[in-house]
């Protein structure tokens, strides 16, 4: 302990004084970290036992935002099994957030749990977690300098003490850590180069203020997740595409002396990134290209002089991180694509929908076809990312797709075999058994009928006009010619409709009554008032579809109105997850728990798939690359969303060397942060918006 009051009163005492002992008219501070001898090679080395958190009220919200926020870290603390005991620091409202390590922590940890909170939480000071050799609080009983005495909150103090004695492992200072740099980020209010480490840290990129915010002052969220090469080059997480009209035009074009041509060079740069290029490309391009001279040559006074290779690679290095952080910013919107081959892709799902339609109610769920719904909701769920990728062929991993259909990956599987099967879509590229590598769907136009399949029933494809018997062909972009036929809806509307049906889809009530009844109530919304009407719209026998309405009366998203010409009904406009909640506490969460799962099992398969490959390397291999972190080692995010790409860990091993696949997934779990994700996801079903796994993360982040 030693006293925060002038040097020449300075008290001294050993490491076993107790406060009683201590004149209690002068301010006294504790010392938060001690030394250890078990350090690498025997080294001695300190490290923090006591970690508060220290909310000081002469910061911007006073008292009132003092309580929220020391509040707000008791619950992130407990969440990550730290227990937390808070005192009040003296007369003026400041609060301490007591927290202890009986194994210590690191101060690299520490510092990063002390900028991350304090980006988080504007009365938060964490001046005394960045020293281990001179950080100090005052303890619960101390005096203030200003009057009164540190005093406990809530805790008794065999409470208080019995909490800190017992405290938590380090690891669970790391995960702290790494929760609140995961809020700060998707709060915007620390930036993720800023995420991996202090500023006071040498080597941070920052990012300028011409990229992280737009030309109205607004913050710009990451859109697009970041991802890196094998080099540990920035890189966006897409597939390679071909270059764009404007990127070409911009690498061919020759600029005039006294134009910018780091401006010019920054956005050639952003159209390659966009593309899905990486480093290695942008450097063979900067050899040669008209348009990327700056990267070549300098501006001196007797014109362009070439640089040398360092700081030509520098200056790529840096340009490259800058345009890959701009065009992660930069959504891909549908508009932004050619319009005429989206219009085009537009006609071919309004030509699929009207398909569908015409297939019948039967096909769809009536009586004898338990599929039907699953396989509806799988359709649906190919022409919605067909229309929000602008590609007529989509990635079709079964967990994200079990996640916007509502249902299980493994349900989804089997409905995108019925699917294929009843020639409804083809593998344009099919899954590749042992990996991650999901196939590639399309709309089919053609099949043939399985020989051994009693329940096969053949798919629509073409659309004949009662009145003139004119045909409309699937997959035929603008071949309607039916005199009588509507004109399709525009993009944005299929969208907007496709994106209502599969919210509809994925309420978790329905995994209570059935997604049978999920759409009878679908046809009630559309207009039937009757059973016989909805029996006629869903293909339900009249006690069937009374039985729907009867379990959709019962959780109130049904009213009945009896009448002198019959019974009526009608949709009572109450949200999903209302009505889920009604039905028990097991229900609401459900579509956001498998939403969580869906990226969590992708993110261990793909630190499996990394172990494997690292196995099959030669021993020199191995040794060029270097020594592994191990699986319990934190390692720092470097942005929100899917932060870590592939995790360059070792794999979890047990005693035996077998491979741990429980203990990875709980690694990966907190590495992605599933409980941030999961209060996302349910919020989205709360407010009756789509889950979508491929997107969570990042929706999480811009929240």
């Amino acid at each position: 302990m030693h006293t925060r009051t002038p040097a020449r009163w300075i008290q001294r005492y050993t490491s076993t004084v107790r406060l009683a002992e201590v004149d209690p008219a002068r301010p006294v501070a504790m010392h938060l970290a001690r030394t250890f001898a078990d350090g690498p090679g025997g080294r001695r080395q300190e490290r923090f036992t006591l970690l508060p958190g220290d909310f000081d009220t002469s910061r911007p919200g006073g008292r009132e935002r003092v309580e929220a926020e020391s509040a707000d870290l008791v619950r992130l603390a407990e969440a990550c099994g730290i227990p937390a005991v808070v005192s009040l620091s003296g007369p003026g409202g400041g609060r301490h957030v007591w927290m202890s390590c009986p194994e210590g922590v690191s101060p690299s940890t520490a510092a990063r749990l002390a900028h991350a909170a304090a980006a988080l939480w504007d009365t938060f000071d964490g001046t005394p977690l960045f020293n281990p050799c001179a950080g100090a609080v005052r303890p619960p009983g101390a005096a203030h300098r200003h009057g009164g005495h540190a005093a406990l909150h809530s805790h008794g103090l065999d409470e208080a003490v019995t909490a800190l004695q017992q405290g938590a492992p380090a690891a669970a200072f790391a995960e702290l850590a790494e929760v609140i740099e995961t809020l700060a980020v998707a709060r915007e209010r620390l930036d993720e180069g800023a995420a991996a480490a202090p500023e006071s840290s040498p080597g941070v990129r920052r990012l300028p203020p011409s990229i992280r915010f737009d030309e109205r002052g607004r913050r710009r969220p990451i859109v697009r997740p970041v991802a890196t090469d094998e080099a540990g080059r920035a890189r966006l997480d897409s597939p390679r595409t071909a270059l764009s009209a404007a990127a070409v035009r911009a690498l061919r074009r020759e600029l005039a002396a006294d134009e910018q041509h780091s401006d010019h060079a920054h956005h050639t740069l952003k159209l390659l990134a966009a593309a899905g290029y990486g480093y290695a490309d942008a450097a063979e391009l900067a050899e040669s290209a008209p348009g990327l001279e700056y990267l070549r040559t300098e501006r001196t006074p007797d014109g362009r002089t070439e640089r040398d290779e360092t700081a030509r690679e520098a200056l790529l290095g840096r340009l490259w991180w800058l345009a890959v952080q701009d065009a992660a910013r930069t959504p891909q919107r549908p508009e932004g694509r050619e319009e005429g081959a989206y219009n085009e892709l537009a006609a071919v799902v309004a030509n699929a929908l009207e398909r569908i339609e015409a297939a019948g109610p039967h096909r769809w769920g009536g009586e004898g076809r338990p599929s039907g719904p699953a396989d509806l909701a799988c359709l649906r769920a190919v022409l919605w990312l067909m229309l929000t990728s602008g590609s007529a062929a989509v990635s079709a991993p079964c967990r994200r797709f079990g996640v916007l259909m509502g249902y299980h990956h493994s349900t989804a599987a089997e409905a995108m075999a019925r699917l294929v099967l009843d020639g409804w879509l083809r593998w344009e590229a099919e899954p590749v058994a042992g990996t991650r590598t999901a196939g590639r769907l399309a709309l089919a136009d053609a099949h043939a009928c399985p020989e051994d399949d009693e329940h096969h029933v053949c798919a629509i494809y073409d659309l004949v006009d009662e009145t003139t018997g004119e045909i409309s062909t699937a997959g035929q972009a603008g071949s309607d010619r039916r005199r009588n036929a509507a004109p399709h809806p525009p993009a944005r509307t299929l969208l907007l409709t496709l994106r209502s049906l599969l919210t509809h889809h994925q309420g978790d009530i329905w995994h209570e009554l059935g997604h049978h009844c999920a759409r009878t109530l679908e046809a009630l919304q559309d207009g039937a008032r009757t059973l016989l009407q909805l029996s006629q719209a869903t293909g339900y026998t009249l006690t069937t579809s009374a039985a729907h309405i009867a379990a959709l009366h019962r959780v109130g998203l049904v009213t009945v109105t009896p009448g002198r010409t019959g019974t009526r009904f009608a949709p009572s406009g109450r949200p999903l997850w209302s009505a889920a909640e009604q039905a028990g506490p097991a229900v609401p969460g459900r579509t956001a728990r498998h939403a969580v799962n869906a990226v969590v099992d992708g993110y261990a398969c793909d630190w499996w798939h990394a172990e494997v490959a690292w196995c099959r390397l030669s021993r020199a291999d191995k040794r060029r690359r270097g020594r592994r972190a191990t699986p319990d080692q934190q390692l720092l995010p470097t942005r929100p969303g899917t932060p870590y790409g592939v995790d360059p860990r070792a794999y979890p091993r047990r005693a035996d060397g077998s491979a741990d696949h429980d203990r990875a997934r709980i690694l990966a779990a907190a590495r992605v942060g599933s409980r941030a994700l999961y209060a996302h996801a349910r919020h989205l079903a709360q407010v009756g918006e789509l889950i979508d796994p491929g997107t969570l993360q990042r929706s999480a982040a811009a929240a």
